[in-house]
């Protein structure tokens, strides 16, 4: 008969048996023959009599154990250690989007003007009339400078105008007379052209004198500063009493309204841009604000082959401030409809990009079981362009087709997997 020998394995619960195959199960507890007038135990020793009771009583046992054991080693070997648990993987839709090509920058907003004033004389300030952050108006008076050597060549102007102008009214008077006296021959035509060369020459003096007179306003203006246009003075580099010098900053004015902000182009940008194709969105703290194309560069940026575009945005209540960082997307030409799916979905072998179509077995359920309950379809594909968090394709696939969006990264085509649903949201992602 035969006896079988259970190993059993604690992974899968896997029992291999091991056949034993004897002439008879008394072999298994073969006795030695008892000497004479000496009682053995059924191993062949000096025992107690109840050893060899104990060892009577395996012996039937053994014989109704064995048409069981025999029947457990008929049943095939498992093979459960061998077998992987099937994938699970999340899905996701195709989906169709109008994707436009775009690229984003983050710039510093900027004054749409800034002026650093300076005095076109020198001199030393004697009064600052304006504040750091005050709103001035165009023509403003800023500051005032000491301004005597001015003044005086200013009231010197003026009166060597007058003393010119007097000499010429009593050249001209002299000059009538001797010319009616020449007629008579009463006066040589030699005073009558003196007379004429001294008027001549008065005139000249007093077109020199007015133009000195030019020069001492002039002066006498530089002797302030004011403002070249409305805005907002930013900051103020001078004190009363300091001597500023032609070349040195003493006010800072801005304009605040509109705001400015520059962002670079690149050369397929600007050729979309001369085709009329080309349009900006300009986000900041978050709230997008219209802004229109106030120029572009005909000139590449040094060292770069980008085109430099200046934005104007309107600030009319002075909420938006200069100096905050802004988000601008360049948009190209709206395009028609394609298909794009998530980023994870997209996976490459060597230099071709595919997609893991799910292809979901009929009357599959959740895979809450755990039970494979789709098959994978490899389909090639061609990266076109990403829309925001989708990467826009181009194969055989169609918008709606489910595509694995995460899971193992050896996935292959004709895989059984299990498709899971995505959780419900917990109370505090809510």
């Amino acid at each position: 008969m035969g006896v079988c020998l259970f190993d059993h394995r604690a992974q899968g619960w896997h029992e291999s048996a091991r056949l034993l195959t004897v002439p008879d199960a008394s072999a298994l507890f073969r006795l030695p023959a008892p000497k004479p007038g000496v009682r053995t135990s059924p191993v062949g020793g000096p025992r107690k009599r109840r050893s060899f009771r104990a060892a009577s009583t395996v012996l039937p046992l053994a014989l109704a154990l064995g048409p069981m054991a025999l029947a457990a080693c008929k049943q095939p070997e498992s093979t459960k250690l061998d077998e992987q648990p099937p994938a699970h993987v999340r899905a996701a839709d195709v989906r169709l989007v109008e994707p436009r090509p775009q690229s984003r920058h983050l710039v510093l907003v900027e004054p749409a003007r800034r002026a650093r004033l300076a005095p076109r004389l020198g001199g030393q300030l004697v009064e600052l009339l304006v504040t750091e952050q005050q709103e001035v108006m165009e023509g403003d008076l800023l500051a005032k400078l000491a301004a005597q050597d001015s003044k005086g060549s200013l009231i010197a102007a003026k009166a060597s105008i007058s003393r010119i102008n007097e000499s010429i009214r009593d050249t001209k008077s002299e000059l009538k007379t001797a010319r009616e006296l020449a007629a008579k021959g009463v006066e040589s035509a030699r005073a009558v052209e003196r007379l004429e060369t001294s008027q001549a020459t008065l005139q000249a003096q007093l077109r020199e004198a007015k133009g000195q007179l030019i020069r001492a306003r002039d002066a006498v203006g530089a002797g302030t500063i004011e403002a070249p246009f409305a805005g907002t003075i930013t900051a103020i580099e001078t004190e009363v009493g300091e001597y500023l010098a032609p070349s040195s900053s003493a006010i800072v004015l801005a304009q605040l309204d509109p705001l400015a902000v520059e962002v670079p182009l690149t050369e397929r940008e600007l050729a979309q841009h001369d085709a009329g194709g080309l349009s900006f969105s300009v986000t900041i703290r978050g709230k997008v604000h219209d802004a229109r194309l106030e120029w572009v560069a005909h000139e590449a940026k040094a060292g770069t082959s980008t085109f430099p575009a200046r934005l104007l945005i309107d600030n009319p209540e002075g909420t938006l401030r200069a100096g905050e960082s802004a988000e601008v997307s360049v948009f190209g030409p709206a395009s028609g409809k394609q298909t794009a799916v998530p980023m994870t979905a997209v996976r490459w072998a060597a230099d071709q990009a595919y997609v893991l179509r799910v292809q979901r077995n009929e009357g599959a359920d959740s895979g809450d079981s755990g039970a494979p309950n789709a098959t994978l379809e490899r389909v090639d594909i061609t990266v076109l362009d990403d829309s925001d968090e989708l990467v826009v394709i181009k194969g055989d696939i169609a918008a709606g087709d489910p595509v694995v969006a995460a899971g193992p990264t050896r996935l292959i085509g004709g895989a059984a997997v299990v498709v899971v649903e995505d959780p419900e949201p917990t109370l505090a992602a809510r």
